[in-house]
């Protein structure tokens, strides 16, 4: 590239930067388009990493092919010292990477594991379900009523409440639950009992998913919302509080305001807004006769033969929208213990995951048991009436759904989070941990972190 095609203006690097994504950014690593959103985030990222070079670390990089692993080597330890979560400094890594491979200059990036050698590895590592014991993520699992929450969702804003009931329905992440639009993604009208997932509804990755209507909550939570909006309406907030039109940033900061008006925070409790999908997850897994590894829901390694195992997370990972099996295994429902070759008798898959402990099965004796094959048809007929308000909409969710699933007892108070102090003393260790440094590279001083709440996980 010729450098005097920049100039000499002081911002140089950014018109080369610009060019490098220009010229490869719009195109994914197998050849296909990029998704909107996957080019927005890859673009925010290296010019976020830009400005920390130029502007914290003082490395006056003018011309990006001259960046080296050193470069990369003292950037990962600014992100861990201002306490980065793991997840997005490998999804960061990764970007670089990627980045780097535009410049021709494949293999220069490394793990982020061998930039931090010493540094501890729940720090380190991506939060799944093995980092967490197989500890389950959903909300009921972890003693918080949805019906209840829903109730006092409603109570708050109708809208947030649509938005929960539907994130619960169907597994949406946040940003999709905010950008469908209901009357154009029901298929219904077409003949299929099926809700489709569209590029522009803010997929992650771009990926469009079909997502078929299986329980009469689904049913129920879809007509409530279209009943509430218009034709072309997206689920978000249509106008601000001052009447403006609303954006899709303002939706999404007004969704976590409302989640923490619900106390779902993780200095209060164990789980996140983005528990619904858990949640969801749990509930596809128990209605096709398998029940999650997390012990809350009381799922065995043995429960089936592998292959057939397989096969049924396969068909969950597509209603999530995820490429992969392993990927929705190792986020929402873990990892069997593979010490138990045996296959389970019919008898105990059907008594697996009856009930979390301490747990009050909410009408579970007119539930089919787990895996019992029954028609979305059936399982409306067996619902009784659909609700005639969002109060009835709320109070559905447990009768509806898959005999594994139960309502937490009450007289028992939702896991705990880390809570306010506890969360500031884990930021403090994080801080004075060792990090090894090579060749005398000095990092700048920490900052002093405010712990606030983290309303989602990502």
């Amino acid at each position: 590239m010729d450098d005097a095609a920049f100039g000499d203006e002081p911002d140089g690097w950014r018109s080369r930067v610009e060019a490098i994504l220009k010229a490869n950014v719009y195109r994914r690593v197998n050849g296909r388009v990029a998704a909107h959103r996957t080019v927005e985030h890859n673009t925010t990222v290296i010019f976020c990493a830009f400005d920390t070079w130029h502007n914290k670390l003082n490395h006056k990089i003018k011309i990006p092919q001259k960046l080296t692993d050193r470069h990369v080597q003292v950037l990962v330890r600014y992100w861990y010292e201002e306490g980065k979560a793991a997840s997005t400094m490998n999804n960061d890594l990764s970007v670089l990477r990627k980045f780097f491979g535009w410049m021709g200059k494949k293999g220069i990036v490394r793990s982020l594991k061998e930039y931090l050698p010493d540094a501890p590895a729940d720090r380190i590592e991506r939060r799944n379900m093995a980092a967490t014991g197989n500890r389950s993520k959903s909300w009921s699992a972890n003693g918080i009523d949805v019906e209840q929450k829903l109730q006092e969702a409603f109570a708050l804003d109708e809208r947030f409440g649509i938005i929960l009931a539907m994130q619960f329905a169907f597994g949406y992440r946040r940003k999709e639950t905010i950008s469908i639009r209901p009357w154009i993604n029901d298929l219904r009208p077409l003949g299929q009992n099926a809700f489709m997932m569209y590029e522009r509804d803010g997929t992650k990755g771009g990926r469009q998913r079909l997502i078929r209507l299986e329980f009469p909550f689904q049913v129920w939570a879809l007509d409530y919302a279209k009943s509430r909006i218009s034709k072309r309406a997206h689920l978000g907030w249509q106008k601000t509080r001052r009447g403006e039109n609303a954006t899709l940033e303002y939706s999404l900061e007004r969704y976590k305001e409302y989640m923490k008006k619900l106390g779902i925070c993780r200095k209060d409790v164990f789980v996140t807004g983005h528990g619904g999908r858990a949640e969801y997850a749990e509930n596809c897994a128990l209605l096709r006769g398998f029940v999650p590894v997390p012990a809350s829901l009381g799922g065995k390694a043995n429960q089936m033969p592998r292959e057939d195992l397989e096969i049924l997370e396969k068909q969950v990972s597509e209603n999530l929208g995820h490429s992969r099996a392993r990927i929705t295994r190792d986020s929402y429902y873990g990892t069997p213990d593979k010490a138990e070759p045996q296959a389970a008798s019919s008898e105990q898959v059907e008594g697996s995951g009856s009930g979390t402990p301490g747990g009050v099965a909410d009408n579970a004796s007119q539930r089919p048991p787990v895996g019992t094959a029954i028609s979305l048809e059936e399982r409306l007929a067996a619902a009784c009436e659909p609700p005639k308000g969002f109060l009835d909409l709320a109070t559905s969710y447990y009768r509806t759904m898959p005999a594994g699933r139960v309502r937490p007892d009450p007289s028992k108070p939702p896991v705990p989070g880390v809570g306010r102090f506890a969360a500031k003393a884990i930021s403090e260790k994080a801080k004075a941990e060792p990090v090894k440094r090579k060749g005398g590279v000095r990092s700048r001083p920490y900052d002093e972190m405010s712990v606030g709440c983290v309303c989602h996980s990502g």
